[in-house]
């Protein structure tokens, strides 16, 4: 070991400086050390300082970039130096000794081989607070530091700590136990990870499934309005051909009155020229007559101004009626699934659907009809749920009502008891879950155009 009245020793090579760089740090090296210890260290041109740790940019051109130390280099030339010792305990680049290039004035120092024990010191067991350079032999767990004696009994004195001589087959079972538990959390995690991919993508199949029944209900109402339009249409081109009708008839009635009396006007003017006054008196009142039967209808017939149509329609659309009839957005607290059985395939055995799948598990819903005019429904994990122990959860089961979901029945699970659910176990449901006759009547809104009903699951798992 380096003697603690010997200032101009590298720490590395234990021997005095030679061409001594010195770093930011203002720990001073030889030259060739630091270009040995720079290619076992550096990393992305970042290097430790061999002593305090201190991370030091290297230089373009390596070591020889670092400055001189000329106030080390100038003492160096008038002090004697002392022949120098390795010591196993104090630390070493590896390989040092066969790479460094021992100065001209230290062939006499002496040199130590390296150890089987020096060999296996890293820099990491060696206390850097010190100048005499012990290793270290306690580990402060208050401050996750290792440190040696002398901290241990000044700074660290009153921390817990490891002793790393007598403690090391603890520290490895307790390490080995925490990386056990890191190994129960990351299956933990990954299996939580693989449930919410799988509820994720059970969210994305919902909100499809509810644009498209949105869609189909918009399409529904822009039907049923366009075909009301229609009827408005026409009904007004009916007034049309209506008023078409009278107002011909009207034309013709006044083309035959003014026929009429242009020939009446031809008579009246050819017995002008006539002597006999009583021919003129005869004409005269006939021709009176026949002026005030055809000026009578004629004036009927002018007094027709027909029929206008017109369209009042709202200003504005109101938007509580229009969501009324387009329907309400729910929002279902878990996941869920649809099944449809048609009303035939229902018979006094159990029926069961194929497999929906929530959180990556395998279900199947079974109805079956009973003699005394009921229906049941049933939920089960499927027996293909490879992998899975039996975990607890709630259910719900919702026969739905295609003209009013209000009318549709819904049965949930208690809340205060669990339901085991395990693969190809027991199935859970009613048995009465609603009357068959009410099922099977067309008007009772369950049943679809092809004869079929439609049942929701929704599965909550609590601890699986």
């Amino acid at each position: 070991m380096a003697c603690n009245n010997q200032p101009y020793v590298c720490s590395i090579c234990l021997s005095s400086f030679h061409e001594p760089k010195i770093l930011p740090c203002f720990h001073t090296f030889c030259l060739a050390c630091l270009e040995d210890y720079i290619l076992r260290i550096d990393t992305n041109k970042l290097m430790p300082c061999p002593l305090c740790r201190s991370r030091t940019t290297v230089p373009e051109n390596g070591a020889k970039g670092f400055c001189h130390n000329f106030y080390i280099a100038d003492d160096l030339e008038t002090d004697n130096v002392e022949e120098e010792q390795f010591v196993a305990g104090r630390p070493f680049v590896s390989g040092f000794v066969n790479s460094h290039q021992i100065p001209n004035n230290c062939d006499y120092h002496k040199i130590t081989e390296k150890t089987k024990d020096s060999a296996e010191i890293h820099t990491e067991d060696i206390c850097h607070n010190h100048s005499s350079i012990k290793r270290v032999s306690f580990y402060c767990t208050t401050c996750h530091q290792a440190v040696c004696s002398n901290c241990l009994q000044n700074e660290h004195c009153e921390h817990e700590f490891y002793n790393l001589a007598e403690d090391n087959a603890i520290i490895k079972t307790e390490l080995s136990e925490e990386i056990k538990k890191m190994d129960d959390e990351i299956h933990k995690l990954d299996k939580n990870l693989k449930l919410l991919n799988s509820q994720e993508s059970d969210v994305i199949d919902s909100i499809k499934q509810t644009c498209k029944k949105i869609d189909r209900q918009v399409e529904n109402i822009c039907f049923k309005v366009r075909r009301r339009g229609e009827e408005l249409k026409y009904s007004a081109q009916s007034l049309l051909r209506e008023d078409q009708i009278k107002t011909d008839k009207i034309k013709e009635d006044i083309a035959k009155l003014s026929d009429d009396l242009r020939i009446c006007r031809v008579k009246a003017a050819s017995v002008l020229e006539m002597k006999s006054v009583v021919q003129l008196a005869d004409v005269l009142i006939k021709t009176r007559e026949k002026m005030h039967t055809i000026v009578k209808t004629a004036k009927e017939c002018t007094s027709y101004y027909g029929r206008y149509a017109d369209f009042q329609g709202p200003n504005f659309v109101n938007d509580v009626y229009l969501s009324e009839m387009l329907g309400q957005l729910k929002i279902v607290d878990g996941p869920y699934f649809q099944v449809s059985f048609h009303l035939e395939q229902v018979t006094s055995e159990h029926c069961w659907s194929e497999n929906r799948y929530i959180r990556d598990l395998p279900w199947y819903v079974g109805v079956r009809k009973y003699e005394d005019d009921r229906m049941g429904i049933y939920l089960k994990l499927n027996k293909t749920a490879e992998r899975c122990n039996p975990f607890s959860g709630h259910y719900t089961i919702k026969l739905i009502n295609h003209k009013d979901d209000n009318l549709s029945v819904t049965k949930k699970s208690i809340p205060e008891y669990d339901y085991i659910f395990s693969p190809g176990g027991k199935g859970w449901g009613w048995n009465s879950f609603i009357e068959w006759q009410k099922l099977s009547d067309p008007t009772s809104g369950f049943l679809d155009g092809e004869k079929k009903f439609s049942v929701q699951i929704m599965v909550k798992i609590i601890n699986q």
